[in-house]
């Protein structure tokens, strides 16, 4: 709901690039995750008065293995994909029969583009919250490197046999990760 809701206002502030756009959704969005989920379990446990610290851990963890693992998941098994896996293999099976236009059963069989904003935003978010918790959980450091490794290889295969070439881009969205990720310690 999160990653919608900022990428519809990024959108709303018509951007006259696609970079610049990504580079609002990417801030926007690393930002709003980022403080969500670094002081919303201090924000809960504070309030419940029968918690212990013990509890704020285990719900540190619990954000470290699913900030981690969400993304590349959902990649694995995208409904999307499995849809159009589906509908090609029904033009397939159609043959002749079909009558969709060349245009529509070309839009089915290629790739969707490789998202760049969405990836940059995945390896940004999980480096700032890894690095905030690292002092109270020093396993989610494993979790990220895990999970890092994991999305890699994901985004290898996926661009290499799934998805089509991403859409041209400007060198300043690299420029912006990077400059904001040297705040980390």
């Amino acid at each position: 709901l999160l990653r919608i809701t900022v990428y519809y206002f990024s959108y709303l502030q018509k951007f006259y690039s696609y970079t610049k756009f990504n580079q609002s959704y990417i801030m926007g969005y690393v930002l709003l995750y980022f403080f969500n989920s670094a002081f919303m379990p201090y924000i809960v446990n504070s309030n419940n008065g029968k918690t212990t610290s013990e509890q704020l851990v285990w719900d540190i963890h619990f954000i470290l293995l699913s900030n981690a693992f969400s993304t590349p998941l959902y990649k694995c098994f995208d409904p999307f994909a499995y849809f159009r896996t589906l509908m090609r293999f029904y033009i397939r099976k159609m043959g002749k029969r079909c009558t969709m236009t060349q245009h529509e059963v070309n839009s089915w069989f290629e790739g969707p583009p490789i998202d760049i904003a969405e990836n940059y935003a995945y390896t940004v978010r999980v480096l700032f919250i890894t690095t905030w918790y690292a002092g109270v959980a020093p396993l989610g450091l494993i979790f990220c490197m895990i999970g890092l490794g994991f999305n890699y290889w994901l985004d290898k295969v996926l661009l290499l046999r799934v998805q089509s070439f991403p859409q041209s881009q400007n060198e300043d969205i690299i420029k912006n990760v990077v400059d904001n990720m040297e705040i980390l310690p």
